[in-house]
C-alpha cells in the first residue's frame, strides 16, 4: 500500500475500456470461483446479477436470478442480516420479469419482508408501481426513499425525485414536475433524465426559456435533440 498525494481517476469501468478489456468474463469467473468455494455466498451472487444489469445481459440475468431464487426459496441463500438483501431481491425481479411488473412486483413482496429496510428495494418498487399503474404506491415508496439515509445518492435524490416529477406530468401538473426536475438538477446537474426533463419543459413555454436553460446546464448536443424531439411528441400529443 501507498498514500498518493493526488487525485486518480479510475476509467477502468468506462463501458469502452472495461469491454476492450473483457472484464465482463473476467469478473463472471473470479466470481464463479467463489461460488464454487462457498456456495452459501450471496455476496457474490448479487454481485453476478450487479455484472448482468451493467452491461445488459438478459440471458445471463435471468440464469443467475433463477439460480438465486432457487437457493433462497430452498434454504441454502439467507437474506436477513444482508445489507444488500433488497437491492438483491429487486435484481433478481427485473431480471425474471424484465416486461411483466406486476410479477416483479409480486416476487417483491414475496420477499421483501426479510430483506433489511432497503432504498435501493423501495426505488425499485416505486418504478414497477409507475409501469404497473399505481400511481398511489409509486409515489409513497419514492417519497420514502427522500426520507431514508443512504450513502448513495442516487437512490435517495435524484432517482426518486424524478420519479415524482415523471408522476406529475403525467398528472399534467407541470409546475410541480419542474420544481422536482430543478431540485433532481440541483444534486446532479450532469443526469441526463434530469436535463432532458428540464428542457423539454423549457421548451414548453418558448424558445427563449429553452435557450436560457441549455446555456445555464450546457447539456450535451444529442440530449437536446432528444428533448426538441421529446417535446414536439409531446405537443402532438396535446
Amino acid at each position: 500500500m501507498a498514500a498518493l498525494h493526488s487525485v486518480v481517476e479510475h476509467h477502468g469501468y468506462t463501458r469502452q475500456r472495461a469491454a476492450a478489456k473483457d472484464k465482463q468474463q473476467r469478473d463472471g469467473r473470479v466470481l464463479q470461483a467463489c461460488i464454487e468455494r462457498d456456495p452459501a455466498d450471496l455476496y457474490s451472487h448479487f454481485k453476478l446479477l450487479e455484472l448482468a444489469r451493467f452491461w445488459g445481459d438478459r440471458a445471463a440475468g435471468r440464469e443467475h436470478a433463477a439460480g438465486v431464487l432457487r437457493g433462497l426459496e430452498g434454504g441454502k441463500l439467507r437474506l436477513e442480516g444482508q445489507a444488500f438483501g433488497g437491492e438483491l431481491v429487486a435484481l433478481v425481479a427485473r431480471a425474471l420479469h424484465p416486461e411483466e411488473p406486476e410479477r416483479a412486483l409480486e416476487l417483491i413482496g414475496r420477499w421483501s419482508g426479510r430483506c433489511a429496510p432497503s432504498p435501493a428495494l423501495w426505488l425499485a418498487r416505486a418504478e414497477l408501481r409507475e409501469l404497473s399503474g399505481d400511481v398511489e404506491g409509486a409515489g409513497a415508496d419514492f417519497e420514502r426513499c427522500l426520507g431514508a439515509t443512504d450513502p448513495t445518492a442516487q437512490l435517495v435524490t435524484t432517482r426518486p425525485l424524478l420519479g415524482l416529477a415523471r408522476l406529475a406530468l403525467a398528472a399534467g401538473e407541470l409546475g410541480q414536475a419542474r420544481q422536482l426536475a430543478a431540485e433532481a438538477l440541483q444534486g446532479a446537474p450532469r443526469d441526463r433524465e434530469a436535463l432532458l426533463l428540464g428542457l423539454s419543459l423549457s421548451l414548453g413555454r418558448g424558445k427563449d426559456e429553452a435557450l436560457a436553460f441549455a446555456e445555464a446546464s450546457g447539456p450535451p448536443v444529442d440530449l437536446l435533440a432528444d428533448a426538441v424531439g421529446a417535446s414536439g411528441r409531446a405537443w402532438l400529443a396535446a
